[in-house]
Parts: structure tokens; C-alpha cells; sequence
């Protein structure tokens, strides 16, 4: 799993940057949200459309995401493996 095109977003309230998630060479989920909450920063898949989630992943997956996420934005690395970390 790697963190791709992390887009930094300034003055966006809790939004702090976009990235895209190469979940498998073959699979690519584009614009997830890295967000500060009062717990940490942490990942939101992409918004839904026509109202219906994109995504559907267990609760671990997540934290796994938010903490590769992070470490990609306050390292300053638009590209994360987690298994360098």
C-alpha cells in the first residue's frame, strides 16, 4: 500500500491535503481526505456519489491508512510503503 499525490491544502478548515491510495499495484483509489480531528490527523475515503460509499473498508484498514497518511504529510514524502515504516 502506498500514499500518492499528497496535495497539501491550506485554509481548508480540518482538510489538510488529498492523496491518492495505491492499494495494490492494479488498484488505485484516487482523492481520499487526510483530516486533523481531535484525535489526530486521520484518512476518509473519497466523498460518495449518487450517495452511495466508493469504498467500503474494515476499521483497521483505516487506521492503517490514516497513520501512512500522516507520516507521508509531516514527513513531507507524497509517496509512503508502510512497510518502511
Amino acid at each position: 500500500m502506498k500514499i500518492l499525490n499528497l496535495r497539501r491544502m491550506p485554509g481548508a478548515g480540518t482538510l489538510v491535503a488529498l492523496f491518492d491510495l495505491e492499494a495494490t499495484p492494479e488498484i488505485t483509489i484516487n482523492d481520499w481526505q487526510l483530516r486533523q480531528t481531535q484525535k489526530g490527523l486521520r484518512a476518509f475515503p473519497p466523498s460518495p456519489r449518487s450517495g452511495r460509499p466508493c469504498v467500503f473498508l474494515k476499521p483497521e484498514l483505516f487506521s492503517e491508512i490514516g497513520r501512512a497518511a500522516a507520516a507521508a504529510y509531516e514527513g513531507g514524502n507524497a509517496q509512503h510503503d508502510r512497510t518502511a515504516a
